[in-house]
């Protein structure tokens, strides 16, 4: 059931995001886990750092170095 919301989510996206451009960058890979929040659909802001990826604060993603660590918000819904 949670993998299946994952993947309606997903494909809800990439289905709508082409004439929406509500994501900068969707991270499949990290779509499913294992903690309390798994199987929901959580957006992060470009402005706020996730670990491991690049913050674009709205521009292009290869202007800017990865995110060294998490922000405490990303932290904490992980």
């Amino acid at each position: 059931m949670r993998d299946e919301r994952v993947r309606q989510a997903l494909d809800r996206i990439a289905g709508l995001d082409g004439a929406l451009h509500a994501f900068t960058q969707v991270f499949v890979a990290d779509a499913t886990g294992s903690g309390p929040l798994d199987g929901m659909t959580v957006a992060v802001k470009d402005n706020i750092d996730v670990g491991g990826q690049v913050t674009t604060l709205g521009r292009p993603a290869s202007e800017r170095a990865p995110a060294a660590r998490d922000a405490e918000a990303v932290a904490r819904l992980r």
